[in-house]
């Protein structure tokens, strides 16, 4: 079984938020998940910037959210080293994603999580960062890239 981190809260907010529907790249991911085809670990960090994105823009879904992360295996992390958080700094576009670099590294090396499941091509699909992840023998993969890893997709 594969077991990946997601970082990637666009693709959450679609599971959340449009499970029904046309199918979506997420809306295949998380029915694999559910079929017991991968396991989806969630940083705190990315669950709680998640809370706050819901909270903001998609309200209507903050009373079903807490229940929609319980599917998920959920990973508390302690503080990132300030090293690590510099690392991380120093590749990420956005400053913002510099705690969920961080959480996955911390994720593969706490947890033996191989794959960092995103969507996030400027900041986690970059040369620099994958070197960065393969340090810490972690791959960046995307939502289709994953598909196709469980031949989903040709």
């Amino acid at each position: 079984m594969i077991r990946l981190v997601l970082a990637d809260t666009n693709a959450l907010i679609s599971m959340l938020c449009f499970p029904s529907g046309k199918p979506t790249l997420a809306s295949e991911v998380f029915q694999a998940s559910l079929e017991d085809d991968l396991e989806l670990l969630i940083a705190d960090v990315v669950a709680q910037e998640l809370r706050n994105v819901v909270r903001r823009d998609f309200a209507a879904f903050e009373a079903s959210l807490e229940t929609f992360l319980e599917r998920f295996t959920n990973l508390e992390l302690p503080a990132p080293s300030e090293a690590l958080l510099y690392r991380s700094r120093a590749l990420c576009q956005d400053p913002n994603d510099v705690t969920i670099a961080a959480a996955a590294v911390q994720c593969a090396e706490l947890h033996g999580v191989e794959y960092l499941l995103t969507n996030d091509f400027q900041n986690f699909h970059t040369p620099e960062m994958k070197a960065f992840l393969l340090e810490h023998e972690m791959v960046p993969v995307s939502l289709y890239g994953l598909l196709r890893l469980l031949g989903k997709r040709p």
